[in-house]
């Protein structure tokens, strides 16, 4: 049980709302407050998805906890109803982590705030936080963390000491100081964009709250802690968003570590990253040559990109030890690992490349397909189930062909979630393994009728890790669906279904898959 609260905002999208509950479910926190403002009275039927998204929160709470909601009937806006629900939390809890429903936490961001919060309850210097690196990764193996001056407000923490005095008003300022301040900040183009971004904020200019909390930590000359790699996914940007239809342009350069976990052990922070990051936030000025250097850095990747699918295109369906050995020669540079006396048929399709590794004396024949996880896949739109895999052989949307192996033509392995191949497996012509893969019918709510005719995105998705133990044998034509782990020394007949995990030494068979007896002899395995 997860001890540290945890403020969930949600408000009118559900498959956002699913994906960041689910992680929050993982971790089982004690104590969950929950936070909605009301439905716009000028948007028809946000009446009725704000309904589904509150009634889904508190059905699908599966575990022992203490829950506590501010469920508001009318809209109050970004600016008042996030603020209101933050004060409101943090008049409840010392300390506390606060996620909205586009900020999917990774696994360890739980454990990573709850160090940290605990470390620095009484450091009046220490403000936030965050979860959220501006750059994906900093200092990686010198520093755990670093302290910046900017504010991360895409998944956060803080304590109750931080929060008593935030006013997202200024109501201190006189209404002359106000315009004053903000007269200034919008005239001088040499002001910080956050400050008067602040002002604007606060005189309701811009219906938001985080501008304001940012420049209150700022003015009280306290730091924000900043994760060496980054442990927060924004995926709200999507067309229904507020504030976030379209992601920045720093944002989409930055590198999201997902599957990363980040030991605390309070190494000494880095100290030179705010200078950093003001300047990589600073406005972008629109000069002709800036510009041009911007469009031709992208037409120079794009004509790589071109010339590097047309190399792969031509090596591809080169036959004989010409072909093999080019396809060897292009693959060692592109995999994340490749063994020695590796061979690659023609026809064979690889994506992701970074995230597959294939070890020594592995054939691939003809015309296979293997699919790593790339960085951008995006599953924000899509309801999620899992199949639980707890295996730490390989990291997410890795695929592992191990030594020894044989992948028959006309295969395909999709390792979105993560693929494991022991060493001396088979996999005959035409078998199939799934780490992602659609579902006929909605896991949360059976009476939906799910249609993926015309492909909206949207279908409901099984994901889990699937592993193949050493000396594993798929027939021709298998199916192995995600989250399944299949014991060493077994052997699935062809044209079987495999749908659950099996121990070492079974022969499988069926659609759907059973166990039916030994391969093996005990005694010849001894």
């Amino acid at each position: 049980m997860f001890d540290i609260p945890v403020l969930f905002i949600i408000f009118n999208r559900l498959s956002t709302t699913k994906q960041v509950f689910e992680q929050i479910r993982n971790a089982k926190p004690k104590y969950l407050f929950i936070a909605a403002d009301g439905p716009r009275k000028n948007k028809k039927g946000e009446a009725e998805k704000c309904d589904e998204v509150r009634n889904f929160v508190l059905e699908s709470i599966d575990w022992d906890c203490e829950v506590k909601t501010l469920f508001r009937t009318e809209n109050l806006g970004c600016k008042t109803a996030v603020s209101g629900a933050i004060k409101w939390y943090f008049s409840q809890v010392d300390m506390g982590i606060v996620l909205e429903d586009d900020c999917l936490p990774s696994a360890s961001f739980f454990g990573y705030c709850k160090t940290l919060l605990i470390a620095h309850k009484d450091d009046p210097s220490i403000g936030m936080i965050s979860g959220h690196n501006y750059f994906g990764k900093t200092n990686v193996g010198k520093v755990d963390y670093s302290l910046i001056t900017t504010c991360g407000v895409w998944g956060w923490a803080s304590w109750k000491r931080v929060l008593k005095n935030y006013d997202e008003n200024y109501s201190t300022l006189t209404d002359h100081k106000r315009e004053e301040v903000k007269t200034i900040c919008i005239n001088k183009k040499t002001e910080s964009n956050l400050i008067k971004n602040a002002f604007l904020a606060a005189t309701n200019e811009i219906n938001t709250w985080d501008y304001q909390f940012c420049e209150y930590l700022i003015v009280n000359g306290m730091y924000t802690i900043m994760p060496s790699i980054n442990l927060i996914r924004n995926i709200g940007f999507i067309s229904d968003s507020t504030h976030t239809g379209t992601a920045p342009y720093w944002y989409k350069d930055a590198s999201y570590n997902y599957t990363k976990e980040l030991r605390i052990n309070h190494n000494k922070p880095d100290r030179d990253l705010s200078k950093r990051i003001e300047l990589f936030h600073l406005p972008r000025k629109k000069g002709l040559k800036k510009t041009c250097k911007r469009f031709l850095k992208r037409h120079v990747q794009r004509i790589i990109k071109r010339l590097d699918q047309s190399k792969i295109n031509r090596i591809r369906y080169i036959d004989g030890r010409i072909g093999e050995r080019k396809r060897y020669e292009y693959y060692a540079k592109k995999l994340r690992s490749i063994g020695k006396n590796v061979k690659i048929d023609t026809g064979v399709f690889m994506y992701g490349m970074e995230y597959i590794s294939i070890n020594d004396n592995t054939h691939i024949d003809k015309n296979c397909i293997i699919i790593g996880a790339p960085s951008d896949l995006d599953l924000s739109q899509r309801i999620i189930k899992r199949h639980e895999n707890d295996t730490d052989l390989i990291e997410k949307g890795e695929v592992y062909i191990g030594k020894d192996c044989h992948i028959s033509q006309n295969t395909m392995i999709y390792g979105y979630e993560g693929v494991y191949i022991g060493n001396n497996c088979v996999m005959s012509a035409g078998a199939k393994i799934y780490s992602l893969t659609s579902m006929p019918s909605n896991p949360f709510n059976e009476s939906q009728v799910i249609s993926i005719v015309p492909y909206s995105g949207d279908s409901p998705t099984l994901l889990g890790k699937v592993v193949l133990g050493e000396n594993v044998w798929l027939g021709i034509d298998t199916v192995v669906s995600p989250g399944v782990t299949i014991g060493k020394n077994s052997f699935v007949r062809s044209n079987s279904f495999v749908m659950k995990s099996f121990t070492e030494n079974s022969y499988i068979a069926g659609d759907p898959a059973e166990f039916k007896r030994n391969r093996f002899k005990v005694e010849v395995l001894k």
